[in-house]
């Protein structure tokens, strides 16, 4: 069937979804730590015998810069590869810090416009740091986001079970038609990273059954996980065949889409669960009936009250994006604070209680 031949293309190897890149980022620890150095390793095919000269490595923020360019040697006609280890372990103090990097390759031939080879999203946290977990559902383009290349004109799904991804694209080819993308793979922390295919043909909403008419590799796609309900998606692929060929990428700001639930924080009344993830708490789980206070309420906070458990749930309002998630909330029993949440989406609030992983679910729809 249609869905069970996408599903396995989708979560096949690299090299048998689409041609293998011409550059590539890799690290050489699976989980880098913060503060432990950092090894990247840098390798593809040149189109000589000498190889690439690489350049000293830069640190800007969130960017990691690698460079190479072509030696000033005289070399032989014919297809290389080449591989290089690039330490970054002395290059800033306190680097690399607990965060998100974007890893980036440039061609730097001297009197040459520089090119971008490849791109990585380099994911560095703490041992027994909780991992994102993007809320399932529609998610479209954020408007108060880093990168304002995209409108309501395309939208995402996210389903993860497990340590599985799936993200599907809606979108439009620059003829007008419509098409759909499907990314799948292995997911932890705040970063995911897999092939991305274009469906061709396939069964109609109104006809009879037809099976997939073709499925096209197209490309990579990096997504950078703000927190559970907002990211950075990048998508790549080179602009032709070549060996040198410059990457295409196109970032996305996106959001997880309230189309349901009221603004301002009103959308938050209702029942919740609170919960913990670790054995060590000592706050016994519980359910809150929240009712919002359109007294205690202002512009930027919302407040809503248990009054038969004595809790408040006081939450900072994104002025930005006024329909989605609050940016943080804070859990008060009796007058005492009992957690903290930062990491916040439409349906679930995640935080902190003391030293504890702590949650708010909401159960009812």
């Amino acid at each position: 069937m249609w869905n069970r031949l996408l599903l396995v293309l989708a979560f096949a190897p690299m090299g048998l979804c689409a041609q293998v890149p011409y550059h590539k980022i890799e690290t050489m620890s699976a989980a880098p730590q913060p503060g432990q150095g950092l090894q990247l390793r840098v390798s593809g095919t040149w189109p000589n015998t000498c190889g690439p000269q690489f350049l000293p490595p830069s640190v800007d923020g969130a960017n990691i810069d690698l460079a190479l360019r072509q030696t000033d040697s005289v070399c032989g006609d014919a297809l290389t590869p080449y591989s290089q280890i690039v330490d970054l372990s002395n290059i800033a103090a306190g680097f690399p810090a607990a965060r998100d990097y974007r890893v980036r390759l440039w061609l730097r031939n001297v009197g040459v416009e520089q090119k971008l080879l490849a791109f990585r999203l380099v994911d560095v946290q703490a041992s027994g740091t909780r991992s994102v977990d993007p809320e399932p559902g529609f998610w479209g383009a954020d408007g108060a986001g880093e990168y304002q290349t995209s409108g309501s004109g395309i939208g995402f799904l996210f389903e993860r079970q497990g340590a599985s991804l799936a993200i599907t694209a809606n979108a439009y080819l620059a003829s007008g038609a419509a098409t759909w993308y499907l990314s799948a793979g292995p997911f932890s922390g705040s970063v995911y990273r897999g092939d991305v295919l274009r469906s061709v043909g396939g069964q109609p909403l109104w006809g009879i059954y037809r099976g997939p008419q073709g499925i096209e590799p197209t490309g990579l796609l990096d997504v950078e996980f703000l927190n559970d309900g907002q990211a950075v998606m990048w998508f790549g692929k080179a602009v032709d065949e070549g060996i040198l060929a410059p990457l295409d990428l196109m970032p996305i700001s996106i959001r997880r889409l309230n189309f349901a639930y009221e603004s301002d924080g009103k959308g938050l009344q209702g029942a919740w669960s609170f919960s913990t993830t670790s054995f060590s708490a000592q706050t016994a789980p519980m359910v809150l009936d929240l009712v919002y206070s359109t007294a205690r309420s202002t512009s930027s906070e919302a407040v809503l009250v248990d009054t038969a458990r004595g809790a408040e749930l006081i939450c900072a309002i994104d002025l930005l994006r006024r329909d989605g998630p609050p940016r943080s909330c804070r859990l008060l029993v009796n007058g005492a604070e009992l957690a903290r949440f930062d990491n916040n989406s439409l349906s679930r609030l995640s935080g902190k209680g003391g030293v504890d992983n702590v949650s708010l679910l909401r159960l009812n729809r």
